[in-house]
């Protein structure tokens, strides 16, 4: 089944219901909105004008956009000729968007005006590259204007009839060890983990307000559900944590029900006062889903508590999509579980040597099922690697307990082995983050002479707040082994993030304070 025929069936079901709306301009992108019957007619018309200049079955076109209408239109309308999108996160540089291009072997990019910049920079070192077309509201020389393509062609299009297999999107992992691999995610990868969440939150007719980069599969799946379900998506340009006001306006004026934000949004937001709080209606958000980076205990209940809300964490990858394990809205949340694994997703937890872990022991997550890649992308020999027996090595070290509950430990990179016990830097966070003036928090391990590796927290601070290095370590003592607290605490004015799923990049980090222990 095709991802777009979605569309189709919810444009037949509630025609005059809002699908899309995208409230403010963003970057050259005018403000817009869409019924369900108009998003169906305008995709048939994007995607009738691809056809016609060529564009055909398997044919990777990358989508170099900010949050806006002309993306979701444009994942439909690829989706619907069968060609394969490649999703390029919209911050991107011109090294990280040259290399994707090359590698993917994308003929045409569909990009608005600022992102032109950066392709016209690179232009020449991306050889097939022969088509750009344009979105924003004026024509540029060199470069096909979506408008006009739209304006010209048919809206008469069937979604073309496609096995699950067939690949739907290509997204980049973050490049944490190398450069980014490319993960073919096929049609059924989509339509099985949107049916999933659809059905796990309950969603039907809702509000949804987004500021997540919707390059990330996170919003991808979001994207899915919405569509699934005739909910509405309300899209922003991103979250300002210096303007909470955008985001809050947003919530109140569409009476959101549904709000998609990950950890760091969070923690902004529990740190806004309440008597700015107050100035906004969000009686009507019935849950805030979050995915990304692990989310610690304690900001997630504060959430729930500031703004009367539930909190429902989605668990995945790029290579699985964000609904491996989720806790459906009808069960209570264990402290620390990010919830069971989703119907028809085999989850093991498996030791150094490939074998299954009895329950409650750490080990890595592995995982099996129609949400998982079909390959790395040009990149055998790391698809190889990747899976085992057809369980794919999510990288990330977990538990089981007897519920079937995942607990996500950590990232298996990022384990830090002082004197020879394990010490994981998301537990240490999580004890961080409850300090009543931490913003946000890192750990990470460095060289240390006696104990090979120990670790060091960097600390971003609430407004106004101040703290010290002793304070923060003593706290630590308090609920923390000796060998996990960090040797070392360091305050800066921000953390550097990722640009994909908004994490903080330990590894830039690890090699900035290197040396901090050192004599």
């Amino acid at each position: 089944m095709n991802i777009a025929s979605l569309l189709e069936n919810s444009s037949r079901w509630w025609p005059n219901q809002k699908a899309l709306i995208q409230p403010y301009k963003i970057a050259s992108i005018s403000p817009k909105e869409y019924t369900y019957e108009e998003l169906n007619k305008i995709v048939n018309r994007f995607g009738n004008a691809l056809t016609g200049l060529g564009i055909k079955k398997e044919d990777r076109v990358a989508v170099f956009l900010p949050n806006c209408t002309e993306l979701t239109i444009s994942w439909f309308a690829l989706a619907k000729i069968g060609a394969v999108m490649v999703a390029l996160n919209s911050i991107y540089k011109s090294s990280e968007t040259e290399f994707i291009l090359n590698n993917s072997e994308v003929e045409t990019v569909i990009v608005d005006e600022e992102r032109l910049n950066v392709i016209n920079e690179i232009r020449d070192k991306v050889p097939l590259l022969n088509k750009i077309i344009l979105v924003g509201d004026k024509p540029k020389p060199n470069t096909l204007f979506f408008n006009e393509l739209v304006k010209e062609s048919s809206d008469d299009l069937t979604a073309l009839n496609v096995p699950p297999e067939f690949p739907l999107v290509i997204g980049y992992t973050g490049g944490t060890t190398g450069f980014p691999k490319g993960a073919v995610m096929p049609h059924d990868s989509y339509l099985f983990a949107g049916t999933v969440a659809a059905a796990r939150i309950h969603a039907y007719h809702e509000r949804i307000v987004n500021v997540i980069p919707m390059s990330h599969t996170y919003v991808r799946l979001v994207q899915t559900l919405s569509i699934l379900s005739g909910s509405t998506l309300i899209i922003l340009e991103r979250f300002y944590p210096n303007n909470p006001d955008y985001t809050l306006k947003v919530l109140s004026d569409y009476k959101a029900t549904v709000f998609t934000v990950n950890t760091t949004i969070m923690t902004y937001l529990n740190a806004i006062p309440d008597e700015i709080l107050k100035k906004y209606d969000i009686n009507n958000l019935r849950i805030a889903v979050t995915g990304g980076a692990p989310l610690p205990w304690d900001i997630m209940k504060e959430f729930e508590k500031k703004f009367k809300t539930r909190v429902i964490e989605f668990y995945g990858l790029t290579e699985t999509t964000p609904m491996v394990a989720s806790w459906p809205i009808w069960l209570q949340p264990k402290p620390g579980s990010c919830g069971i694994p989703a119907e028809g997703v085999d989850v093991k937890i498996w030791n150094e040597k490939n074998e299954e872990v009895p329950r409650g022991e750490v080990g890595e997550i592995v995982v099996k099922g129609p949400l998982v890649m079909k390959e790395y992308w040009k990149n055998p020999d790391a698809t190889k690697e990747a899976f085992l027996y057809g369980y794919f090595h999510t990288g990330d070290i977990g538990k089981m307990d007897e519920d079937n509950c995942l607990y996500v430990i950590d990232r298996k990179k990022d384990v830090i082995l002082v004197g020879g016990f394990n010490v994981y830097p998301t537990e240490v966070e999580s004890v961080i983050a409850a300090h009543p003036k931490v913003l946000e928090c890192a750990v990470v391990g460095v060289p240390h002479e006696k104990l090979g590796e120990a670790p060091i927290a960097i600390i971003t601070l609430k407004p106004g707040e101040k703290a010290t290095e002793e304070e923060i370590i003593e706290f630590c003592k308090t609920k923390l082994a000796a060998y996990k607290v960090p040797r070392r605490v360091f305050f800066r004015s921000e953390l550097p993030h990722s640009t994909v799923g908004w994490k903080v990049l330990r590894r830039v980090l690890r090699e900035e304070y290197k040396n901090s222990l050192k004599s």
